[in-house]
């Protein structure tokens, strides 16, 4: 058995997949299924990437969140471990938004400010937020346009 979030069949579904390592990459997992010949290819796409400090800033925090999810659901809970650590599209749909807000932040207290303000999201609005982002950004990494932009809003109004 794979570590997973919420997913139960990593062969299936498209999802997404935390991979710590040297540094921490999160890479969503498409699957195109050959009708014809009956077979699936696997392709990996890398969203982001941050360093290990960043991630060391950020993991108890995401994985309090994701675990709260998942009681809710009367899943079980789950914790990131160093290798592939995979997720449903929604899970890894939140945490790139968290995840682009912090890719070019340094800052401790920058990245615990933007945390704290991406706990305070609703589900429905971290999904918003990367769904605007996704759609309007083109290019891989969009540091001039809704990235900068969900920075300086998930650092402002925090105490």
């Amino acid at each position: 058995m794979k570590n997973t979030f919420g997913l139960l069949d990593v062969n299936n579904e498209n999802n997404f997949k935390v991979v710590l390592g040297e540094d921490v990459r999160i890479v969503e997992e498409i699957k195109q299924k050959d009708l014809y010949n009956n077979t699936v290819k696997v392709i990996d796409v890398e969203r982001a990437r941050i360093n290990l400090m960043q991630w060391a800033h950020i993991k108890a925090g995401v994985s309090n969140f994701f675990n709260h999810q998942l009681r809710e659901t009367q899943w079980w809970f789950s914790f990131f471990i160093t290798g592939e650590n995979y997720m449903q599209n929604w899970y890894g749909k939140q945490l790139l938004l968290l995840v682009w807000a912090i890719e070019d932040t340094k800052d401790p207290d920058e990245i615990h400010r933007i945390l704290m303000n991406w706990i305070k999201l609703s589900e429905g609005e971290q999904w918003w937020l990367f769904t605007v982002i996704e759609e309007t950004s083109e290019e891989l990494p969009d540091r001039n346009g809704w990235r900068r932009d969900l920075k300086k809003a998930l650092l402002s109004n925090s105490k």
